[in-house]
């Protein structure tokens, strides 16, 4: 297999041209056309991640499991109770 050598200018002209060709496509126009490709159940939505030790990750499930639940279904839970010892409305 041999591969054909080409100079710098003619590899910066080329990534240049692919630049040009890239702006001129079609670029969606914000969120709300990412949010067309989530499913219903999670438009207009936000992820809220962390980091956490591993038994945490297992506690959390093994409650999933136990109540039957999703995960998010478990952290939606936490997190109302969390705000209602706020005084807020519970609104996950």
């Amino acid at each position: 297999m041999s591969h054909e050598k080409r100079s710098l200018a003619e590899l910066m002209q080329e990534n240049n041209d692919k630049e040009i060709q890239d702006s001129q496509s079609p670029v969606p126009s914000g969120p709300q056309q990412d949010n067309e490709k989530l499913p219903p159940s999670r438009r207009g939505k936000r992820r809220l991640t962390g980091w956490f030790d591993p038994d945490v990750h297992k506690q959390i499930r093994l409650i999933a499991a136990e109540e039957d639940k999703s995960y998010e279904q478990v952290f939606a839970d936490a997190l109302n109770e969390y705000f209602r010892a706020r005084g807020i409305p519970p609104i996950a």
